[in-house]
């Protein structure tokens, strides 16, 4: 830390203490926003040890302290005002200054939670929770702290709080559940945040907490008042008590962490068992207008609705095993049934204590007792279908049909949140999954939410198991609906035709003649987002599985009209993603058939600056000019034959260096070669990859020979002899400029070669790596041995496998006369 930075953030620190101490009470809520940027550069000051700051100057502890009795003196004040200002200045300071200010923060916790206990407003009790919520969490990176400060004041924080969204009531003195409270969102994730980290401290208060979550966990709101705004029984709005049931939830499931030692894995199966039977118990209920094709595989049996209560109105009939409050009416059970699939869906979101064991058949088995059942496909079905419970009537019939695709949302909830837990445990039951999932769509289509849990749900299964996807699972009405949701609606495109035609008729009439392609491009590209303006949810779920039918599913899976009908729709709404996997992924050709086009052109049209697109367009790999290796084996001549063909073009053992537009110099040609790794004798390393330092070589220079009577060769053959000494021969580098000097070249590298060995038997390891560079790739003529007349005073009948191969570039066609003259010259 630099000498400046405390004595800046010291001036910012006495600026706020003066503000303080100065400003009147009236003026103190408008004025703390600005102290708080302030107050965030005072963190050297705040943050380090108060004797660590007296070595510099003995004025920094004093302001300091003048600083903390200053926000005391405001908390305890008696104005709402200043216990206002004093709260948001604890939670600042305490962000700020870390430990130095959290070791000495007692009498502010003290005070804060002495606030919750007066009349003071809603606002500075949120803020007085939060502050709390915070400091407690902050405590918990540093044991003496929460020694010291947690143990004793979370008790009574916990405490308060529950009599913030309580009341007591008057004939049996039971504190009630307060649904109106404006404290209960922010209670509810206060508790959420705490009680992972000090389940020990919330046990006592389990009990009460588990009874007060109760009408929150699976409301019916359509068995409660509703107030003229709009607001529900909590008095609050739809999105404030979806954040309610939502926090009560989790705070259901986290409950296990409070569990004795070592019971909590029990406490979390237990608890989702429980779930899973009564949640059969209202499909019992709910389910009763119709008769279910369904049967139980799992040891939780369905009790069925008792034909006594037929002629009555569907209710819970006290069979709850969770003791959640009653409810009557169709709509109120199904408002149950997807508030306990909802919690079903929390137990496998959040993380557990500790490791759990899962009956996955039980989920499973309810999933498909809900999936079995659809919305009949015609308006007969909805009256008298079959399957239908003649005993009940026609009302309670048609309201069950209405709500299903509901139920079915909240049941795609679940699966997806099973598969992202369980991930590659669920492959045995994804296909199953699959053809439910199909089913349900097929029939219920007509609804937006369907087709984006679908979409949603089907994503995740095509990650998981796409590619093993087999043809019985039929996704083509799916694909169709994908693309439909993604392209603009023939009423948009009608509506933007017949403005242009409006458009070109105006101005045909003022005599002006224009075509812009621009404004076509516009209106196609603007159409979408106005035909699914209100439904971004389902636009974004279709774009999002729309490329993993491309990337996922096997490639012939696909018929052609549907292939084709995937790319024009990533064509018309610009999908990059979806384009780059088309062209990544391209149709198979069948035997006889065309090839089908690839859509990279209007990739490189819509999306050119990517650079996935700049890499498959442009690819910019340098180029690679690495030292040819051939591993000498035992291998059948067919691989000289393949390497033959693949030499081309001449490689350089130099480091990488490219020249553009630089022809080749027209030298004598040369035969360089490196010395095999397996004669180096561990000096160097056995890589293939070439580096600055050059390797040993020996080149041999022909200067009486044609330019293009020369060759450069990239392999051994597999005749050579050099495995039979690749633990004798030294590394050498040598050079000559005569045929005298090559022949003496040669017999120094290989006097030391035995005469007798046979050439078939010759064999290399793995790593013995032979490169050599010149202009036309061939193979290297065999060593010769020690005292062997070199190339033209061998004799001609000779043995093929020792002699050397004409060195030309034309077809092997000449003459050998005129190869010894070039080497007699």
């Amino acid at each position: 830390m630099s000498p400046a930075a405390p004595n800046h953030s010291s001036v910012s620190l006495r600026v706020v203490t003066q503000y303080l101490s100065t400003t009147s009470i009236e003026r103190l809520p408008a004025t703390i926003p600005p102290l708080l940027n302030t107050l965030s550069n005072c963190r050297d000051v705040l943050s380090n040890s108060h004797d660590h700051l007296a070595k510099g100057s003995s004025e920094i502890p004093v302001l300091v302290h003048r600083f903390k009795i200053q926000v005391s003196t405001l908390l305890q004040g008696r104005t709402i005002k200043e216990r206002w200002a004093a709260v948001v200045l604890i939670k600042a300071t305490v962000e700020v200054g870390g430990w130095e200010v959290l070791s000495g923060s007692g009498n502010w916790v003290r005070g804060l939670l002495g606030i919750l206990g007066k009349p003071d407003p809603p606002t500075t009790k949120k803020l007085c929770i939060i502050t709390l919520t915070k400091i407690l969490l902050l405590t918990q990176e540093h044991q003496t702290l929460v020694r010291e400060l947690t143990t004793p004041s979370l008790p009574t924080f916990i405490k308060s709080c529950i009599n913030l969204i309580t009341v007591k009531e008057s004939s049996s003195g039971a504190r009630q559940l307060n649904t109106s409270s404006p404290h209960l969102c922010i209670i509810l994730e206060s508790f959420n945040r705490l009680l992972p980290h000090h389940p020990s401290l919330f046990r006592p208060s389990r009990a009460e907490i588990h009874t007060l979550l109760l009408p929150l966990i699976a409301p019916t709101p359509s068995t409660s008042p509703t107030g003229r705004d709009g607001t529900s029984a909590l008095g609050l709005s739809g999105e404030s008590a979806a954040q309610v049931h939502h926090g009560a939830r989790s705070l259901y499931v986290r409950l296990h962490y409070c569990a004795p030692r070592n019971t909590s894995a029990e406490e979390w199966k237990h608890a989702l068992e429980t779930l899973i039977k009564n949640t059969h118990l209202i499909a019992d209920q709910v389910f009763r207008a119709v008769i279910e094709d369904w049967e139980p595989t799992s040891e939780i049996l369905s009790h069925r609705a008792d034909p006594r209560t037929f002629g009555e109105v569907v209710g819970d009939a006290g069979t709850d095993l969770m003791h959640l409050p009653a409810w009557s009416g169709i709509s109120a059970g199904v408002e149950r049934f997807i508030g306990v699939l909802d919690l079903l869906e929390t137990f496998f979101t959040l993380p557990s204590s500790s490791s759990v064991s899962i009956r996955a058949d039980y989920v499973m088995d309810l999933l498909a007792r809900i999936f079995s059942l659809t919305v009949p496909p015609d308006h007969e079905g909805w009256q008298a279908g079959v399957g239908t419970n003649p005993e009940i009537g026609r009302e309670e019939r048609e309201a069950l049909w209405s709500r299903l695709p509901d139920v079915h949302v909240a049941a795609m909830g679940l699966l997806l949140a099973i598969i992202r837990r369980l991930n590659k445990a669920f492959i045995p039951m994804a296909q199953g999954s699959f053809e439910q999932v199909v089913w349900v769509f097929k029939a219920e289509h007509w609804s937006h939410n369907i087709r984006t849990s679908t979409y949603t749900v089907l994503r995740e299964l095509l990650k998981l198991t796409g590619c093993a996807l087999p043809k019985s699972v039929l996704l083509s009405r799916v694909i169709q609906s994908c693309c439909e949701d993604l392209l603009p609606s023939p009423t948009a495109t009608e509506q933007a035709a017949s403005s242009m035609g409006s458009k070109e008729t105006n101005s045909a009439q003022i005599g002006i003649s224009s075509a812009n392609a621009d404004s076509y491009l516009k209106s196609g590209a603007e159409s979408p987002k106005e035909h699914r303006g209100g439904l971004p949810g389902l636009v974004a779920a279709a774009s999002h599985l729309l490329p993993h039918f491309l990337t996922d599913l096997p490639v012939n899976f696909l018929s052609f009209p549907l292939r084709s009908q995937i790319d024009r729709t990533a064509i018309l709404v610009q999908h990059n993603e979806a384009m780059l996997a088309s062209v990544l992924n391209p149709p198979p050709v069948k035997k006889g058939g065309k090839v089908v086009s690839s859509i990279l052109p209007f990739l490189a049209r819509s999306n050119h600056s990517h650079m996935a697109t700049e890499s498959i367009l442009r690819p910019r790999m340098p180029v690679i000019k690495c030292r040819s290796i051939v591993r000498i084996d035992n291998e059948s001549d067919t691989e000289d034959d393949e390497e033959e063909d693949n030499r081309a073009h001449p490689v350089e053992a130099r480091p990488h260096r490219s020249i553009p537009n630089e022809p080749l110099a027209p030298a004598e040609p040369t035969i360089t070669e490196i010395v095999p790794s397996a004669l180096e004798v561990n000096h160097y390393p056995r890589s293939p990859v070439a580096t600055e330092t050059k390797p040993l070589q020996a080149t041999i220079a022909l200067p009486n020979s044609s330019k293009r009577d020369h060759d450069t060769f990239t392999s051994v053959s597999d005749r050579s002899q050099l495995a039979s000494t690749s633990e004798s021969l030294p590394t050498k580098r040598l050079r000559a400029n005569s045929s005298d000097s090559l022949t003496s070249a040669v017999k120094e590298v290989m006097q030391d070669v035995p005469p007798m060995v046979e050439p078939d038997s010759l064999s290399t390891t793995a790593h013995s790596d032979v490169v050599l560079e010149t202009a036309n790739q061939r193979s290297i003529p065999p060593p010769v041995p020690a005292g062997t007349p070199f190339a033209g005073d061998a004799e001609e009948d000779s043995d093929d496998d020792l002699e050397i191969p004409p060195l030309t570039m034309d077809p092997d066609t000449e003459d050998e006369d005129e190869i010894d003259g070039a080497e007699g010259s």
